[in-house]
């Protein structure tokens, strides 16, 4: 695990594949996965060793605001993606979510 200063959060290819299922309702080949602004969803848990930390839906959209972009149409982008390897890179998403003493 590695805790980067990312808008984005990778996550290890099968749970990549798996949260994709999970969060998207289309995809454009300029923009990546996505889903609409307001769509709800499960949040999106992490377990370390005996702790969990859970992402809130919400905190995984972003919205498209450029007008030549999909924001025109209230779209937003999962900021999900896969890290093509077992390590997790959680960046700003996750450190919102969690607060460690």
């Amino acid at each position: 695990m590695d805790i980067l200063c990312t808008t984005l959060l990778y996550a290890p290819t099968e749970v990549y594949k798996e949260a994709r299922e999970a969060y998207v309702t289309y995809s454009n080949n300029d923009e990546g996965y996505g889903t609409t602004y307001g769509a709800t969803g499960p949040n999106f848990d992490f377990k370390f060793n005996n702790l969990m930390f859970s992402v809130p839906f919400k905190d995984l959209l972003f919205l498209l605001r450029d007008s030549g972009s999909m924001g025109a149409d209230n779209k937003c982008m999962i900021v999900l993606q896969n890290a093509g390897s077992s390590t997790y890179i959680l960046g700003d998403v996750f450190l919102r979510s969690a607060y460690l003493v």
